[in-house]
Formats: C-alpha cells, structure tokens, sequence
C-alpha cells in the first residue's frame, strides 16, 4: 500500500501559532517578515533580529491604527517565555521557537535573521493563493503549439520545449478545473441558501464578477482553446506515430537530464500523452461550466420573476388572515371572486374557428462538407497504414527471402509505400528487441535481424545500415 507523504516532511510546531487565539497577529508578522525576507530581499542588506522586531513593530502599529490589533492570553508555557515582553518581540519569538525564522552568525559578532526554505515555500504558496492572477489563455495553447511546432521540426535541439509544453498544459487544465470547481462551489451555495437576497448576491457578486467576466469570459471568447485544440493534438498524434522523432527526443533528454535512455522515452511519452489528454477533455470541462451557468441563470430569473410578482411581506399577510379567520365567529365567509353579469366584448360568446391545415415546407439540408470527409477518410487510411502490422512484416520477409534461409536488406526490393513501411518497421527486430508484451515478438520465433556494421544499403526510397534477415526454421507457414 502506497504511503502518503504529504505531511511527513512538515514540522507539526510550524502552525502551533496560527492555531492560537493570536492567530491573526502571527499572520501579521508573518507577512511582514514574508516582504521584507523574501519579496523584497534584493532592495536591502541581510536583516538582524532587532531589524525583524521592527518590522513586526511598524506591521502592528499600523494595523492598531485601523483596530485590528488585540493580544489575548495563550497557554501558560507561552505566556511564562513571553509575558514580560511586548507584541512584537513575542510575535517574533514564538515564530523563531516554532521554525518559520532561523537566527544564524554572520561576520564577526553581527547575527541574521532568515526564512527556511520549507516556511518560504509554504509562505509563498500562501502567497499566491491570495495574489490570484488570471491566466491567458490564448498565449498558454499558443505557446504550446509552437513548442510543439519547434518539436517536430528540430527534435534534438528542442527537446526541452516539450517539458515546458507539458507544464503549461497542466496549469492550463488546472485553470479549468478551477473555474469549474468555483462555478460548482457557487451553485451548492445557491441550492442551500432559500434567501432571494443572498442568492442574488452570489450570482451577480460572486458568478457573474468573479468567475464569469473575469475567467470563464476570456476562455469562450477571445482566447477560446477551440482555436488551437486540433492542431495541437494532431502535431502529438505525428510525433508519437513518428519513432524515429520519438527516438531523437528521448535521446535529447536522457543526454541533458543524465538519466537513462528507457527513463526518457517514458517521460517523454507521458508529456505528449498528458498534451493530448488536457486538450481532449476539454469537452467535458467546458460543457459542465455551461451546464451550471444555465441552471444558475434559469434559477436567478425565477427568483427575479417570483420577487417583482410576490409582496415581500406575504407571509405577514397571510399570517394575519388566518389569524382573524380563526378568530371570527362567522360561519361563513364571503368569495374574493368577481362574477362579471354584464353584456361586453370580455362576456360575448367566442365561436371556436378551425385552423388552417400545416402546409409543407421544403426542407433545407446544408451541403456535406465533402473536403472535410475526404480528408478525414485520408487522413485515417495513413494512420492505419501506419500502424504496427506483424502479419505484413511477415508477409513481406517471406516473399522477399523466396525459400533462401539468408538476405541482407541490399537485396530486398521496395515496390511501393506498403513496401517501404514494411522496410522501416523491420528495423525494430533487430537483435531480437520487441519483448513479450509486444505485438512484434511472434516475429522472433521466424525471422533472426542483425546489424552489419559499416555497410549502409541504398536504393530510391532510402539510405540505412545494412540488415541481415536469417530464417529461423526451415519452412515458413502460410501465415501467422
């Protein structure tokens, strides 16, 4: 069972002081301390602790000004430690004793104060969280596909475009994901809220402010991921179908990582592999951000209808009136309803007209986009041309070694593009490689490939090291 190690690297004292009752005064410092350590550290020198206390100081005293200061009592063993001192140098303190800062000697007698790397890291999430910056969509899909371009192109010496393309691809499927966690969030709230008020609230303040004209807007306009969706997955589809590109970049990342061959062409198909995935899913994504936008405007208009056809204080009313119902006497109480006796256009007698019978209309088809199938058709019969075919390699071998039990590839002969897929997917039964798992093994039962080395065979189609074909046994079946 997988272990999760989430927390394991995380000190638990780290938060005892945001889950104190001086929760908010910590944060303060904390911040402070965050922009004077971390944001702006290149505009001054290294900070001593009297500097950091002073900067704690300042934080405090100005957020007093606005009242939003009060120290309250924490546990006797802090207020034994700190209880003679004041806000700043305890608030300072109690975040060095629980690991955010660290105190190191600098040169001579001078002491520094600094941030560790693990509270940095976890301040500058905090960070960025709170500093929520809209991503651009349009420039995220087009750098992709120009990495993507660049990829195909010259695959060794832009093989690092396409780690940069995966992670771009990922914070683009993040965004998504969270517009549509947000638009989710907004609905529940509407469904649990019965206040037509507070519902109104969160659909103008919150969905339509926040979501819809400051993300989902620019997604389903301007930069609309449609507009790059199909070329992007089509320049992955040419890349994983192409081995010798596959080849070219695995050994481009194995030699700039240092890590293996085998490592690198895994990761290198799992980056074109998420590519793919992100901007093939993005269907479902924007088809649920939709759905909630129309259930939530659908919900809104009843609720604007119901509020300007509805008195607010109706249930007053009614209250009131079967109140005094209740109350009265009477045994019997008069009809609201107005009984029209007079003669007038309202009262007169309507015959029922028959209505006329449907006439037919000619039904408009748009014309078959006939490039669009064509292309479409064309485009499939290449891919499964393409494909990994064992029973044509077979085929091919047989016919081309006519009963001999030994051939080089200078003696084979191309007569077509069948032939020569045939010829370069051949190559990939040299020294026996495909293993158990792959469709090619069976081949290794007949047919024996090996490398002659420093002979290259040449002919119109193509120019490659020289292969030996050996028969493995004497009589070849019919078929596979």
């Amino acid at each position: 069972m997988e272990r999760h190690v989430l927390f394991d690297g995380i000190d638990s004292s780290l938060f005892r002081p945001l889950a104190s009752p001086n929760a908010s005064l910590y944060g303060l410092g904390l911040w402070a301390l965050y922009k004077r350590l971390i944001k702006n550290q290149l505009d001054g020198d290294e900070c001593t602790p009297r500097e950091a206390r002073t900067v704690i100081s300042k934080e405090l005293l100005y957020q007093a000004q606005l009242g939003k200061t009060h120290w309250e009592s924490e546990g006797d063993d802090v207020e034994s430690e700190f209880g003679d001192q004041d806000d700043a140098s305890r608030i300072y303190g109690r975040l060095r004793d629980c690991g955010w800062l660290r105190e190191m000697d600098d040169a001579g007698y001078r002491r520094i104060v600094y941030i560790p790397r693990l509270p940095s890291e976890i301040l500058t999430a905090f960070s960025r969280i709170g500093e929520r910056e809209s991503i651009e969509i349009g420039a995220v899909c087009q750098g992709v596909l120009n990495h993507l371009v660049s990829i195909r192109t010259d695959p060794e010496n832009n093989a690092a475009l396409l780690s940069i393309a995966a992670k771009s691809s990922r914070d683009f499927h993040r965004e998504l994901t969270s517009i549509a966690a947000s638009v989710r969030d907004i609905h529940c709230m509407m469904n649990e809220d019965a206040d037509n008020r507070r519902r109104f609230s969160l659909f103008f303040n919150k969905f339509l402010n926040e979501v819809m004209l400051q993300d989902f807007h620019t997604i389903n306009t301007s930069d609309n991921p449609y507009r790059y969706r199909t070329k992007i997955t089509k320049c992955v589809d040419d890349i994983l179908f192409e081995n010798r590109l596959i080849d070219q970049l695995s050994e481009a990342t194995a030699s700039r990582r240092r890590i293996e061959l085998e490592v690198a062409s895994r990761d290198v198909k799992a980056d074109l592999s998420d590519i793919k995935q992100v901007f093939t899913g993005i269907d479902d994504l924007m088809n649920r951000i939709q759905e909630y936008n129309s259930v939530m405007s659908r919900r809104t208009a009843d609720s604007i209808r119901y509020s300007l056809n509805v008195s607010n204080d109706i249930g007053e009313k009614l209250m009131s009136s079967i109140e005094s119902v209740a109350k009265s006497k009477a045994s019997t109480l008069p009809s609201p309803s107005q009984i029209k006796r007079h003669v007038g256009p309202d009262n007169t007698y309507k015959p029922i007209v028959k209505r006329p019978p449907p006439e037919p209309t000619r039904q408009k088809r748009a014309a078959k986009p006939l490039a669009q199938i064509a292309f479409s058709r064309a485009y499939d019969d290449y891919l499964t041309r393409r494909r990994i075919n064992p029973e044509r390699i077979y085929r091919y071998l047989k016919q081309q070694m006519a009963g001999r039990p030994l051939i080089t590839t200078d003696d084979m002969t191309i007569g077509g593009l069948e032939d020569l897929i045939t010829f370069t997917q051949m190559r990939d039964l040299i020294n026996d490689a495909p293993s158990t798992d792959s469709e090619l093994y069976i081949l290794t039962k007949y047919f024996e490939v090996r490398p002659i080395s420093d002979r290259y065979t040449s002919n119109e189609y193509i120019e490659a090291p020289t292969l030996q074909i050996r028969r493995r046994i004497a009589e070849l079946p019919e078929a596979l």
